[in-house]
């Protein structure tokens, strides 16, 4: 089935950034959550914006699997907060991937 080799193709900002002191926004969950679920593979899609071409491209990066970060949940914590904190830190190393 050819499905299970799809990956999720995301903007992970949600948004346009038109902040030019801000190479990228602050991202949301969401893609680390849907990964999380379904076990697949984050593929990071930026827009970048060249103003004095008036042009436009989309950068698509490498599949990142999750679990090559080898970040480890933090078992001190009670559960709600175990997997906030576990899914913050996988949303920021994918920021910084970016």
């Amino acid at each position: 089935m050819y499905w299970k080799t799809n990956s999720i193709l995301i903007f992970p900002e949600g948004s346009h950034n038109y902040n030019p002191n801000k190479i990228v926004n602050k991202l949301f969950d969401g893609p680390v959550n849907l990964s999380l679920e379904t076990g697949r593979k984050i593929v990071v899609c930026t827009l970048i914006r060249d103003q004095e071409n008036n042009i436009s491209y989309v950068d698509v990066g490498h599949p990142i699997n999750l679990e090559d970060f080898g970040v480890e949940k933090d078992y001190s914590l009670d559960e709600k907060s175990r997997e906030k904190k576990y899914v913050n830190t996988l949303t920021s190393f994918i920021r910084d991937k970016m």
